[in-house]
């Protein structure tokens, strides 16, 4: 966590990373950014807790009403970028491979802004 306000130039790069991330995930995930939100919330569950997720919790932590993230989720799921199975627990949800692979190169640029503006507090 940011100990101090971030400068303008550490605003303007973040600003500048996101619009840069939407512009290139938006042509990956046909259905606008609540598609790759939806691919998010399933990579957390596979990545962090090594459980998979459901549509539930997914419609939990977006915001995204639940019947949206189900039309979502048909949409990854016929691009193969995600992947359903009905367990005791409901149905959960799991993101491929294939979309890990698009998500990848982002989440390491944000790794690196965010180790960039740590240090920059330190100075």
């Amino acid at each position: 966590m940011l100990a101090l306000e971030p400068t303008i130039p550490q605003r303007r790069r973040f600003g500048l990373f996101l619009l840069s991330s939407y512009r290139e995930l938006r042509n990956v995930y046909p259905g606008g950014f609540e598609s790759f939100l939806v691919a998010i919330c399933a990579a957390m569950g596979n990545r962090l807790t090594g459980n998979p997720v459901n549509v539930s919790s997914i419609a939990q932590m977006t915001g995204i009403p639940r019947p949206t993230v189900i039309r979502k989720l048909h949409l990854l799921e016929e691009m193969g970028m995600a992947s359903r199975s009905e367990t005791g627990k409901g149905t959960m949800i799991y993101m491929t491979s294939k979309s890990w692979e698009h998500v990848r190169p982002h989440v390491a640029r944000l790794l690196e802004l965010e180790t960039e503006m740590a240090t920059a507090d330190d100075c």
